[in-house]
């Protein structure tokens, strides 16, 4: 059964639907903080492009978390939505370097062009990274035992 709220979980009737009901209800207050410390980097005096990657992967999982691919099996579901969601750390972190460039502006940017376009390099990595986490995942949720309570 969907989820009718729109948080984009689907809900599995029986044992596991209290368990999916606490996530959602955590994704909230995660996906603030989330947003509460990614405001808080914009008005930080640093330049590395690690600081953006970092503040970029908590929107990258809540991308991840979003997505669904009903056709594909829920094993591979997973570890397609964990690679979209490495797939995805680039460019958030490139859409965050230049919110920072825009709103904290100096005579000389924080990042450079170069910075900011060299973030898509991380693409095929971000990828790589999800699909190994999203395999791994896989595989602990295919052997975890549901439990009945």
């Amino acid at each position: 059964m969907a989820d009718p709220g729109g948080a984009g979980v689907d809900l599995v009737a029986g044992a596991g639907q209290a368990r999916v009901k606490q996530d959602v209800r955590l994704e909230r207050p995660l996906f603030l903080l989330a947003l509460a410390l990614a405001l808080a980097w914009l008005t930080v005096e640093e330049n590395s492009r690690l600081g953006a990657a970092v503040f970029a992967v908590p929107w990258a999982v809540w991308i991840g978390r979003r997505i669904r691919f009903p056709s594909a099996g829920p094993v591979v579901g997973v570890i397609l939505r964990s690679m979209l969601g490495g797939a995805c750390l680039g460019p958030l972190a490139m859409v965050l370097m230049l919110l920072k460039v825009a709103l904290h502006s100096h005579v000389s940017p924080d990042y450079q062009l170069e910075d900011v376009v060299a973030m898509l390099a991380w693409t095929p990595a971000g990828a790589g990274l999800g699909l190994g986490l999203g395999a791994g995942l896989a595989l602990i949720r295919k052997g975890w035992p549901i439990d009945p309570d």
